[in-house]
């Protein structure tokens, strides 16, 4: 029986698609039906990747992401060999070695450019006007790195690289959405690449902290990161709403950027929904939950509003804990909490009579790990961890809270913290709600290709509907 194929007759340019992440997406969207040109500087990498796939998907040519000429090669080899192009994957990235900013050689800087972000400015430049003339719309994914948004000190200029390409796709996004020419840009932490492995550590230290390793690197590969650009390649394409980018001032030297999400029609005043992204209160942003607010918005005909603070599922719900807890103290009526996937408790805080056992059981979990746990917690330090603005679990006080839905998984090192929590809620007579998913690791809800993925969002949309008609 032939695969159904989600992405059956799309046309995509893959670059970089001769090694690394690239081979994995190739190698996804080949499965789900997609036809490739594999654009990759060495030709020869780019030929054994297309001699995997299934045959007539896949077609390899040498070019250099920076170069217009070969940009113009690509697109007329994709019209000449499969009838169109729909979907550009800038996936060709460089690093340089790690050094001071002042070390930095003029070469390695203009390589970096060079590669990193003229490749969109070629690639959009070429692509655009091919997509306006068809008048189907297009697609990119622009791979980015977590090092445009968090510093690194020893690869300053490969961060600036990185961080225009970030800033370029925000703005391609906003100029061409009217045309349905749809930018997405994708922050990886790490990955094993060609890039990583000039580092002979990196795959054991990270393999080390994955307990009962299965498959090769190239199987993690194609797992734990392309799932990621394949998802956002299948992104819904949401009509039913607006978005707005706005700054909320917080003290006179600090704004945080805000995207407001808001359905067409919506009653005035529509009911409205805080959205506080997860991270270890250090990672996430705006974009690696645009999906999610866009959904919540379309189904539940909410206003979310969706913060890019920089402070960090898990500390989102640890700070919505404590929102509840604040709000009841001051007065303000909340329709509810929602709690995903939360930390509750310092990890030097536990009491003992609770019994949290998850966080020793899986402490080498998947994902999430216990020592992660520690670093988060250790990047702020806070002078008192047991404080309940710190550790909402050790709240005397849990009575008159909002109504709440808590999401706990089943392998994450935060369950007990999670279950815990609810179990205080309950027994304080707050109407509370829990869904488990059991044999899941934390953070399971970012992976699409997961039978419980649909579940777990499928589920907070109905608890939002559900508390906002009072009747969780």
């Amino acid at each position: 029986m032939s695969h159904p194929g989600r992405l059956e007759g799309k046309v995509a340019i893959v670059t970089g698609g001769g090694a690394g992440f690239g081979v994995g997406i190739v190698n996804k969207f080949t499965f789900e039906g997609a036809k490739v040109i594999i654009f990759d500087i060495n030709e020869d990498d780019a030929k054994k990747t297309a001699a995997l796939q299934p045959e007539g998907s896949a077609v390899a040519m040498r070019g250099d992401v920076s170069m217009e000429a070969d940009w113009k090669a690509a697109l007329s080899l994709a019209v000449d060999t499969f009838g169109k192009l729909d979907i550009i994957v800038n996936n060709a990235g460089v690093v340089y070695n790690a050094c001071s900013s002042i070390e930095t050689t003029e070469a390695d800087y203009d390589r970096v450019m060079r590669v990193n972000l003229k490749s969109l400015y070629w690639s959009s430049n070429v692509a655009i006007p091919h997509f306006l003339a068809e008048k189907k719309g297009g697609i990119f994914i622009n791979i980015s790195s977590m090092a445009s948004v968090r510093p690194r000190p020893t690869l300053v200029w490969y961060g600036a690289s990185k961080g225009g390409l970030t800033n370029a796709t925000k703005g391609l996004a906003i100029e061409w959405a009217k045309h349905n020419i749809r930018f997405n840009v994708i922050h990886p932490v790490a990955g094993e690449t060609s890039i990583s492995l000039t580092s002979t550590k990196f795959y054991e230290k990270n393999a080390a902290r994955v307990p009962h390793l299965v498959g090769s690197p190239q199987h993690l590969r194609d797992v734990m990161a392309e799932l990621k650009v394949y998802a956002t390649a299948m992104a819904p394409q949401f009509t039913g709403l607006t978005t707005k980018d706005i700054q909320v001032k917080v003290s006179d030297r600090v704004d945080i950027p805000c995207r407001i999400y808001t359905p067409i029609g919506a009653q005035t005043p529509a009911p409205g929904l805080l959205y506080i992204h997860g991270g270890g209160w250090t990672l996430g942003d705006l974009e690696g939950e645009d999906i999610a607010c866009k959904a919540i918005c379309e189904y539940t005909k909410v206003v979310v509003v969706s913060m890019d603070y920089r402070l960090g599922s898990s500390s989102g719900g640890n700070s919505t804990a404590v929102i509840a807890h604040r709000a009841r103290d001051k007065g303000i009526a909340l329709k509810g909490q929602i709690l995903r996937i939360p930390a509750t408790c310092h990890i030097d805080c536990y009491p003992p009579e609770l019994k949290l056992r998850s966080m020793e059981e899986l402490k080498d979990a998947p994902l999430l790990s216990k020592r992660s746990m520690e670093t988060f917690y250790g990047y702020y330090s806070p002078p008192d961890p047991s404080s309940p603005e710190v550790s909402p679990l050790l709240n005397q006080n849990f009575k008159d809270l909002a109504p709440a839905y808590l999401q706990v998984a089943g392998m994450d090192p935060l369950r007990d913290e999670g279950l815990a929590y609810a179990a205080k809620l309950n027994d304080a007579g707050v109407p509370t709600k829990v869904d488990i998913y059991p044999g899941l690791p934390h953070a399971f809800g970012y992976f699409p290709e997961l039978s419980a993925t649909p579940k777990f969002s499928i589920d907070v949309i109905t608890a939002i509907v559900q508390l906002i008609g009072g009747n969780l």
